[in-house]
């Protein structure tokens, strides 16, 4: 499936609700392919009646701080998650799974059900791309870029490929930033600051400017010594 074949609607039916599934340092953008191993009961629960409705689960970002949260409640989460589309999965003899799960839709936490299943749920509210900039705006950032992009690979050999560089370049703005800012290595806080924004112009000049930074790092390490 190419990036653009990729179907990230939501079903006519969506009223909202969603699975939750809670993960330290993972975010999940739309237009994103991930792979994931199921093993805890509870979410291996949260497989089969995904499976068996709509094949929706939401992956959200665990906040910092999780490792030392209370054994009687649930870890915070951030309150913007991405909605994923279960696209194939295999069930092991165990009943674990192994799964691809595609990112279609931002959304926003709205509010946590109370719910006899043993994984949370919650109600979400679908955000929508908006753009502050022109036609001509955006196609300027979204060359800059590449740019960048193609400048990063190259000081970081171990993040990304070259072919992605080259398959990215006829992709919405929106979508384009989304991949990079996934590909790339960037910190999670970093990775969700850029989910969190609607704005597609504000997205890709804040993967722009990450990347820059990244890239001058690069380029001034080590550091010259004193010889003091």
């Amino acid at each position: 499936m190419s990036f653009q074949e990729a179907d990230l609607s939501m079903p006519g039916d969506f009223s909202g609700k969603v699975r939750l599934f809670p993960l330290p340092n993972l975010v999940l953008f739309p237009g994103v392919m991930q792979g994931l191993h199921i093993f805890e009961p509870r979410y291996r629960d949260m497989m089969q009646d995904a499976l068996a409705s709509d094949d929706l689960i939401a992956m959200a970002s665990l906040k910092p701080g999780w490792e030392a949260g209370s054994p009687d409640s649930e870890p915070a989460v951030f309150e913007t998650v991405c909605v994923g589309k279960i696209v194939t999965h295999n069930q092991l003899p165990d009943g674990r799974f192994n799964l691809l799960l595609l990112g279609a839709r931002r959304a926003k936490i709205v509010e946590e059900f109370e719910s006899d299943e043993l994984y949370r749920t919650a109600h979400v509210q679908i955000i929508e791309d908006t753009c502050s900039a022109t036609a001509e705006e955006l196609d300027g950032l979204k060359s800059r870029l590449v740019d960048v992009f193609r400048k990063f690979i190259t000081v970081h050999p171990g993040f990304g490929k070259a072919t992605l560089s080259e398959s990215i370049v006829e992709l919405p703005a929106g979508m384009m930033a989304d991949l990079i800012c996934y590909s790339s290595g960037l910190e999670t806080e970093h990775r969700i600051h850029v989910l969190e924004m609607a704005d597609v112009a504000h997205r890709v000049q804040a993967v722009l400017t990450l990347l820059e930074q990244r890239n001058n790092l690069a380029q001034n390490f080590p550091p010259d010594f004193s010889l003091n």
